[in-house]
């Protein structure tokens, strides 16, 4: 149920000093106390968009829906490092199963790392 949390530690696995760490279209101020560093926070697709195709190598964490504003993009290299559910405290959000998976948060950044799947993601035997 601590999805920020975990994926604060993910990032922290990646990170150097030159790197940037932030969210977009979301509110996660915890992820200051997690990575105990400045984060950004970001809500313009376009400033978003400049942040990726930066020098720097940006960690970011947004929902499965503001995700869809930088999926299928040519001009931009996301890599999805890790997808984390986002647990659901309003009734509508509970009784609507469409818009859950849109509350999902996933963990991109605009170069590859380790990619650590969650155990939704794992195979079954």
């Amino acid at each position: 149920f601590r999805p920020v949390k975990n994926l604060c530690r993910i990032i922290e696995t990646q990170l150097d000093a030159d790197d940037e760490a932030g969210y977009f279209h979301t509110a996660l101020p915890s992820m200051v106390f997690y990575l105990h560093r400045p984060i950004f926070e970001e809500n313009n697709v376009a400033e978003m968009r400049r942040r990726f195709r930066s020098g720097k190598r940006v960690f970011c964490i947004l929902s499965k829906k503001a995700y869809n504003s930088f999926a299928g993009s040519r001009d931009l290299e996301i890599h999805i490092l890790a997808r984390r559910p986002r647990f659901a405290v309003r009734l509508d959000t509970l009784l609507n199963a469409g818009q859950s998976q849109e509350e999902e948060l996933l963990l991109i950044s605009n170069r590859p790392g380790a990619i650590i799947k969650s155990a939704k993601d794992r195979p079954t035997s």
